[in-house]
């Protein structure tokens, strides 16, 4: 038997006349990163808002871990941590302050708080004021304190915002090691496609308050090539025959592959001497998105 972290069934939120989220349906399976990925206005932080209690539930219902927000609120929420990013920190205080002033009601020691700071690099500077830390220091210890009290599932709204590329790196490790080390299932909105395709193991594409697709599966390690090509027969011949998805629009030949995979490709086609005039590159996610919302600015 499948055992979900999340369970959301007819979810529908309305604020006076207007709809905000209309009938949503999701189920995330325990031990998955999620993406929740749409444009603006489509209902993703207040949909994290409804699971964690920050705002009410206009009908329908959600389930973390089998207990109802609506009926059962305090088992419901016990494990579930929501990080919403850095705007609520207070510049003056220093880290562990912050931890102990914006979670009152978390059971945690000072050594949880110098665990989780030290797993996302900042327990060299745990007492330094927040008003000194960079935007991305900040989206740290928001991270840290999504860790606190071993919630069975995160929800962690736009965490890349503001972290460097090497940054993002490491979070992305981190995120992946904890979900790894501890079993928990982790629902990531972001609007770095690039990047949240590298590691979440699934996607839940949402706009004007519904859900429009779920995946139960994503290609993360692969991306869409377009190559523009002097002759494109013999590529698109032996990228079928390695079981690839092609298409062939005039010169141009599109495919879905894995990146350590086109050096071979590029190979193959100068032994048979074709000339490679452009090439372009977008990841899966990202082709996924713009077919079926077609190109809306994401959140």
């Amino acid at each position: 038997m499948e055992t979900h972290s999340l369970e959301i069934t007819g979810l529908t939120k309305k604020i006076g006349k207007k709809t905000i989220l209309d009938n949503v349906d999701l189920k995330i399976k325990k031990g998955m990163i999620v993406g929740l990925i749409g444009p603006n206005g489509a209902g993703k932080t207040t949909t994290f808002k409804c699971c964690s209690g920050l705002s009410s539930i206009t009908s329908g219902d959600i389930l973390v871990n089998g207990h109802s927000v609506k009926k059962d609120f305090e088992s419901a929420v016990e494990k579930l941590s929501y990080s919403y990013g850095s705007e609520n920190l207070y510049p003056f205080y220093d880290a562990c302050e912050n931890i102990r002033s914006l979670l009152p009601l978390k059971v945690i020691t000072k050594e949880d708080i110098r665990n989780a700071l030290s797993v996302v690099g900042l327990e060299k500077v745990m007492n330094a004021k927040i008003k000194t830390y960079s935007l991305g220091m900040k989206q740290r210890l928001s991270l840290a304190m999504a860790f606190l009290g071993k919630p069975d599932i995160i929800l962690l709204d736009e965490p890349f915002n503001g972290v460097d590329p090497q940054g993002v790196v490491e979070f992305r490790s981190i995120i992946r090691k904890h979900r790894d080390d501890h079993g928990t299932t982790f629902v990531i909105s972001s609007h770095n496609l690039g990047e949240i395709s590298k590691v979440i193991d699934s996607y839940v594409f949402m706009n004007h308050g519904h859900i429009v697709k779920s995946s139960s599966g994503l290609d993360s390690g692969k991306k869409v090539f377009t190559l523009v090509l002097s002759e494109t027969g013999c590529i698109s011949e032996y990228l079928e025959q390695l079981g690839t998805d092609v298409v062939v629009k005039g010169n141009r030949v599109t495919f879905l592959l894995e990146s350590s995979e086109l050096n071979g490709i590029l190979q193959k086609l100068a032994s048979e001497n074709v000339t490679v005039y452009d090439m372009a590159t977008e990841s899966s996610l990202e082709k996924e998105y713009i077919e079926i919302l077609g190109g809306e600015n994401i959140e």
